[in-house]
């Protein structure tokens, strides 16, 4: 499932998911209700990792003492039973840090801030809940910040509360938030979790300053006008061209020989002709990728005056590009983050033109 929702287990307020997964509310709901609502309250326990061996014909058992295995317990949800499953494996030091106990650290500052969505990825080893921090204007864009929180369960996911702008509602939507995050703590599962994460969110919830510079931020891409050659590299730089095989530079030097087709072709074989043939591909849809940013920056260009000629509007286009692109990797991008990578490379190109 390219989304990677567990199950069902997704609320959103007022907007549905563009996976059409999940339930949609159309009035402001609690933390508290908004939890349960979306299905994340399963809990998760550590259990005993033990190891068996042969010895004399007999099977001897060992307990792996410094390690511990993450179960999610068995959860019903919309009537479907999920049965208990490993999310992972970790070290003896690691701390659980429940979808419940994050849930409730948001209650005060859900007083402020409404619930925009909460979810659960993959078989549950990922649970966030964001909030919608306030509204501003770019421009004549409208956007938005959201304090984003979440738990792993898995030992490879840390908490993370995270001030972004990106409305997570999938795999691809949660890491594309915190690559591009204004402000972010990123707390390991270990010593006093619980504490850590509290801090961190009273620190997001209370950071009016960092609010009003990523706003600067991206009011200045707004006033910073571009050339054509400048967006053609920034573009080029969101979607690189593939490395140069040994045999694409065999290649190279067998056509400057002037060597027939047939005379090529077999000289490919013997060196791996498979891999020059995916590197012709990749070229192609990075030419493709490319060329296609640069029409939709100029179609922009043409529905949105007031963005023309911005650097704005050249990361609008990376990010629409991105986003709705079609073809290889076009689902699989979304779990795996082929399209993520493109536009955080195209957001960090960007910043670098701009001075940020």
């Amino acid at each position: 499932m390219p989304a990677n929702i567990f199950g069902e287990r997704l609320t959103s307020v007022r907007e549905p998911a563009w996976h059409r997964i999940g339930q949609v509310i159309n009035e402001p709901m609690s933390v508290a209700d908004a939890f349960i609502h979306a299905g994340i309250d399963y809990d998760v326990t550590l259990a005993p990792l033990w190891a068996q061996y042969e010895l004399d014909g007999e099977i001897v058992p060992m307990e792996l003492t410094n390690k511990r295995a993450v179960i999610r317990e068995e959860h019903t949800f919309n009537s479907k039973v999920d049965a208990a499953a490993v999310l992972g494996i970790v070290s003896e030091d690691y701390n659980i840090l429940q979808n419940r106990e994050l849930a409730a650290m948001l209650e005060n500052v859900n007083t402020k801030w409404a619930i925009e969505t909460v979810g659960a990825l993959g078989n549950g080893e990922v649970a966030w809940l964001m909030l919608d921090a306030g509204s501003y204007t770019v421009g004549e864009d409208k956007c938005k910040h959201y304090l984003m929180v979440s738990t792993g369960h898995d030992g490879t996911h840390s908490v993370q509360v995270a001030l972004v702008k990106v409305r997570v509602v999938c795999w691809n939507t949660y890491h594309w938030a915190l690559d591009s995050a204004s402000m972010k703590y990123t707390i390991p599962h270990k010593g006093n979790v619980k504490d850590e994460t509290k801090f961190a969110i009273d620190i997001i919830a209370g950071a009016e300053r960092t609010i009003n510079t990523s706003i600067k931020v991206e009011e200045k891409m707004v006033n910073t006008r571009v050339t054509e050659e400048d967006v053609k590299e920034l573009i080029d730089a969101a979607y690189p061209m593939p490395r140069k095989p040994r045999n694409a530079k065999i290649n190279t030097a067998a056509q400057s020989e002037s060597l027939s087709k047939q005379q090529v072709k077999q000289l490919l074989t013997s060196s791996g002709g498979e891999g020059f043939e995916r590197y012709e591909k990749q070229k192609e849809r990075a030419e493709a990728l490319r060329s296609g940013a640069f029409h939709m920056y100029e179609e922009m260009n043409l529905a949105f005056p007031w963005m023309s000629n911005t650097a704005w509007s050249a990361l609008n286009a990376i990010t629409e590009t991105s986003n709705w692109r079609q073809g290889r990797n076009a689902d699989t991008g979304v779990m795996f983050g082929a399209r993520k990578d493109e536009m955080a490379r195209g957001l960090k190109a960007v910043g670098q033109l701009i001075g940020v």
